[in-house]
């Protein structure tokens, strides 16, 4: 073993009551920190796993809320006058577990639903009369300029799994959960769900109704629904929708071409991202 890799050992490995008796140089900055790390991952002391959540942990620090949450566009919520039905429909269509609830608008956030907590309700009180505000979870509210790294050890503090983003005026930016602050540190997080709808660009969620991307090429829908929409100024369903729309329309927002409803899931300030499509 030559000195390098033994002076890389010793000073990651050697237990701190050791350290405390000998005149160890500490690295002066996070870049000779990385930089001795990745002399250990090439000596395979370090496996390259470990060290990309060292470089995941410590990138979090530079990060703020509003860099990586989802957008208020693009945020799934049910209302608080939605009925069993409507939230399980929800819930099935989106494949989400936590959603914003919202009274009048999307800056009027009441609090979040926890999909388990209506399978609850619904195991225990049957059919009788619902009412959503005696499931709702206290919603946490967050500034964009948040520090991740604060952030996270506030979720893991509070035990909780999702904030709501606001501005200064206290409207609603968007949303975070602590899924998309580990993904940071540790890469993307796929679930069974993930995986299934990976390529899939239309998907069949209920009888006459279908969710697709919005870069879903129009030649193929026309192929998989056997019509004829025009190819001939744009080439996706979003940008066809969009045109129509004669803007970048916003979350709920429904429009009618040809045989086809279309609603808008997800969008962000340039384009369509999600869309529900159902068929007469």
């Amino acid at each position: 073993m030559n000195s390098d890799s033994s002076e890389i050992q010793t000073k990651l490995w050697m237990p701190n009551w050791v350290k405390r008796f000998m005149p160890i140089k500490k690295t002066s900055s996070e870049e000779e920190l990385l930089f001795l790390l990745k002399r250990a991952a090439d000596r395979n002391i370090v496996q390259d796993d470990t060290l990309k959540i060292i470089h995941g942990a410590i990138h979090i620090t530079k990060l703020q809320v509003r860099d990586i949450m989802v957008p208020r566009a693009r945020m799934v919520c049910v209302k608080v006058t939605d009925s069993k039905s409507e939230l399980l429909a929800q819930i099935a269509e989106s494949q989400h577990t936590r959603f914003p609830i919202i009274g009048n608008d999307i800056d009027d956030v009441r609090g979040i639903l926890h999909s388990k907590d209506l399978i609850i309700d619904l195991v225990e009180n049957g059919k009788n009369t619902f009412d959503i505000s005696r499931l709702h979870r206290t919603a946490s509210f967050i500034p964009e300029s948040k520090r991740l790294d604060s952030l996270l050890k506030d979720f893991r503090a509070d035990r909780r799994h999702m904030a709501i983003v606001v501005d200064e005026f206290a409207h609603t930016t968007g949303l975070i959960t602590i899924e998309d602050v580990l993904e940071q540190i540790v890469g993307d997080i796929e679930d069974e769900h993930d995986q299934e709808e990976e390529g899939q660009d239309i998907v069949q969620i209920a009888t006459k109704k279908y969710r697709l991307k919005g870069e879903t090429p129009i030649e193929d829908f026309n192929t998989f629904f056997r019509v004829k929409l025009p190819t001939d100024q744009f080439d996706t369903i979003g940008g066809l929708v969009t045109r129509r729309f004669e803007r970048v329309p916003n979350q709920g927002d429904t429009i009618r071409i040809d045989s086809f409803t279309f609603e808008i899931v997800g969008a962000d300030e340039r384009s369509i991202k999600l869309l529900h499509v159902s068929t007469s």
